[in-house]
Formats: C-alpha cells, structure tokens, sequence
C-alpha cells in the first residue's frame, strides 16, 4: 500500500483554497526559498522540533538521548536517529517530531472527519508541502480516493516536477494554488532552481484545462520588483485556465521554526509587509490583467 511522509493534518483550514478544508501538508521540497514559511517540511526526513518557549531547561531528554546528541545549547543533528525518547521524556512537550510515515487509508480516516463541512461549505482536501510533487505518487493516490468520495480536491505546488507526473496529478485536482516565485533571473538565487521547469508546467496545465490560481509571494524589497509583477500578470492573461491572482504576503514568523530545527538565521526582512506595500502590489497586478 501506498505510504508518505507526513508533516502535519490540519483540519478545519480557510485558506488553503475555497470552503472549509483539511490541508494534509508534506515533507519534502526541491526548493530552498529563503523565506520559507515550513523550513521543517524542506527535507523528506523526519526531524525532531524544539519548541523554545516551551523548553525549561531540566536536562530530562538529555538523559536519556542514546546518542549523546542533545545539550542544553542544542541538538546534533548527524547524530540524532529520531528514535523519540527525548520527545517522549520532555514533561512541557517542548520536543516533536516532525514527519510521520502513514498510508493512504491512514490520511483519508482524517480527511473524512470534516466531510459534512466540505459538502456544506464547498471545502474538501489540500494537499500540500513541502511539495506534492515530490511524492507524487502518494499525492496521486489521495487525490484519487477523495475524488471517488466525491470530495473537493486542491494542490498547492511550486511547479517543479516532470510533466508526466503533474499531468497525474491533474487527472484528479480540481484547483491549483500555483506559485510564481520570482523572475528568471532571480529565481535561482531565491530558490536553488531554476524557473523554466515551472512555466513549463504551467503551460501543460493550461494544456489539460487546469484550473488555476497563481499565488505569488512576495518580500519587500527581495522580489516584489514592478517587473516581477508585470510577469505575473502577464501569465495570468497568456492563459485561460489562470482564473485568479493572489500575491501572498511576507511574514518573518518561520525565524522561530529555523532555530527550532538548527538552521541558521535568513537574511530575510525581519518585519511584516505593511498595508501599504500590499496595496502597490494588489494595485500592480490589478492594472495588467483581467483576472481577479
């Protein structure tokens, strides 16, 4: 039976696409945005996730990590088995590991909790990341059964995949929230890959008469250049199956989440985008294209 790697299920979710949903978010991203609100869903790997408010310093997990991996300063990665003795010794739940192996029939138990919500609000199942690309055969098969349970289906995806397994995706996706990280050339720098892949792939939606909405994130003064919007709104107007544009804007929350797992601070903007700088870009793409 077909397995993955879970980061989290969230029920109840309102944004993650239209009515009330389950959002059942991977692990595993080919990019390495640097504003990445999920750090701890980049690696497919679990990790063990340290909640530093709730941490009281008393030394129980370090007892009893076999590893000799933890220290009151932090943890050493290359030495941690995820084995969960410290997550299971910690009395403020201050450790977690995040990233759980389950089946297909494992999710949909909890996907199928909400689904009078579903019916009544137009909601159903997101499937996001990390990147369901990644594991894209197990995203294909949720996508499926919710499909035969006549639930509502949505991915949200960076784009960078093959086109064959995108196009196995579509067969079952009713809407994309599709990602427009940045212009070519800084789209590299940004994210560790290159764009081509995923402009590619956003034509061979258009191709299967996808439904999509372009979802762009935006950091002041990183990539929320006039040009990279001017970009954004012309793809929506170069194809048809583009039914809406929502630029997303930046929050310096995932700083905590990176100290959390061990990575090193971002150089990213430490504050959150103002009213102000929303309402440029809202004005931007509303003066270039068609689409709401």
């Amino acid at each position: 039976m077909t397995s993955g790697i879970v980061l989290a299920i969230e029920r109840g979710s309102l944004h993650d696409g239209p009515g009330i949903r389950t959002s059942v978010f991977l692990k595993g991203c080919p990019l390495k945005c640097l504003w990445c609100h999920n750090p701890e869903s980049q690696s497919m790997k679990p990790i063990v996730f340290k909640v530093i408010d709730r941490c009281q310093h008393c030394g129980e997990c370090i007892k009893v990590c076999p590893n000799n991996c933890i220290t009151l300063d932090g943890i050493d990665r290359s030495l941690c088995t995820i084995c969960g003795q410290c997550v299971e010794a910690c009395n403020n739940s201050a450790l977690e590991i995040k990233g759980t192996n389950m089946t297909v029939d494992e999710v949909m138990k909890e996907v199928l909790k909400d689904k009078a919500y579903y019916q009544a609000s137009g909601g159903g199942i997101t499937i996001s990341g990390g990147e369901p690309l990644l594991q894209w055969k197990f995203s294909s098969k949720l996508l499926k059964r919710s499909k035969e349970l006549d639930i509502h289906t949505c991915v949200e995806t960076c784009g960078f995949g093959t086109a064959e397994h995108i196009a196995e995706l579509a067969k079952y996706t009713d809407l994309f929230y599709y990602d427009i990280k940045a212009t070519k050339l800084l789209h590299k720098k940004l994210t560790g890959v290159d764009n081509k892949i995923i402009l590619d792939n956003l034509g061979i939606l258009n191709e299967l008469n996808a439904k999509v909405v372009l979802r762009c994130p935006l950091v002041p003064g990183v990539n929320d250049e006039e040009s990279h919007l001017l970009n954004i709104a012309a793809l929506a107007e170069q194809y048809d199956s583009v039914v809406e544009v929502h630029p997303l804007p930046y929050h310096p929350l995932a700083e905590s989440k990176r100290r959390s797992i061990g990575m090193d601070k971002s150089d990213m903007p430490k504050d959150f985008a103002t009213k102000e700088e929303y309402q440029k870009w809202v004005d931007i793409l509303k003066a270039n294209t068609t689409k709401p």
